[in-house]
């Protein structure tokens, strides 16, 4: 099942996890330890009942403090998501970006016994596929995102809500066609808004503009087929919906502080080497 990659691990010492992303939106639910998350500049401090959400933009890195570090990773494809999580206030811990979100969550004890047993059927769908596996395994997902809406302290009044509802149809829209040319135009079409205002709470709910999450959204995906494919720069650079390679490569380094081929060889090195899967 590509969309969905579920992984319940406990590591008893000499665990480390250097800086890296994945292409997907994650969900880390730390049931045992005590953990240093470092996500882009932020650290968080996360002992057990502790939860973590990224989305695709963000590189994170670990250090466990206490063992046994028993953990459980949820990571899905952002289209599927889309797609299966259709409630704006449920997308909002993946859409939202803003100078005071946090990345750590923190639940009530109730709907954290929830979580936990939603997590744990998830898990048993996920180990023991049949016809309707794929069906369970979405079913427990939603539970999940709603279990963590009810109990964190992060609710949407109606104008937050409806601004989601935009913004997350947009997002959408250039999660799907990112290789191609998308003017702001088309995009105000397609969810019926002014280029103004969409430009407004889109800025305002994800903490970038239009024009930067589209460069992430190629970026990103320019890190996935440097990492995963043996494509040279020039067919990598069409591929991400880039016709000039130098223009690509002037706007990978602006972003990754790196040239492509530089970045292909330190993803390529020994240390990071199977480092997403062993979160």
């Amino acid at each position: 099942m590509d969309s969905v990659y579920f992984a319940h691990r406990v590591s008893f010492h000499n665990f480390k996890l250097p800086w890296h992303f994945e292409n997907a939106y994650q969900i880390l639910i730390v049931l045992k330890g005590h953990i240093i998350y470092t996500v882009q500049d932020n650290d968080y401090e996360v002992n057990e009942r502790g939860i973590i959400v990224l989305n695709t933009m963000e590189n994170h890195s670990l250090k466990v403090i206490d063992y046994p570090y028993d953990r459980i990773l949820l990571r899905l494809e952002p289209s599927r998501f889309f797609e299966e999580i259709k409630e704006p206030d449920l997308m909002g811990i993946f859409i939202r970006r803003t100078k005071e979100f946090r990345h750590l969550i923190s639940v009530s004890d109730v709907e954290w016994n929830k979580i936990k047993d939603a997590s744990y059927a998830l898990e048993y769908e996920y180990e023991h596929k049949d016809e309707f596996s794929e069906l369970m395994i979405w079913s427990e997902i939603r539970k999940i995102f709603v279990h963590l809406h009810r109990g964190s302290s992060i609710k949407n009044d109606t104008s937050t809500s409806g601004m989601l509802t935009v913004v997350s149809s947009a997002m959408n829209y250039m999660n799907k066609h990112f290789k191609e040319d998308i003017a702001l135009d088309d995009l105000a079409n397609v969810v019926m808004k002014s280029k103004g205002h969409l430009s407004h709470i889109f800025t305002k709910t994800t903490g970038v503009s239009i024009k930067q999450y589209l460069i992430n959204l190629r970026i990103n995906y320019a890190k996935f087929l440097l990492s995963e494919s043996e494509k040279n720069i020039s067919e990598i650079a069409e591929e991400c919906g880039y016709n000039d390679v130098n223009f690509f490569s002037r706007q990978f380094l602006a972003n990754t502080k790196m040239c492509p081929s530089n970045f292909r060889k330190m993803i390529q090195s020994q240390d990071f080497k199977n480092k997403g899967n062993n979160e």
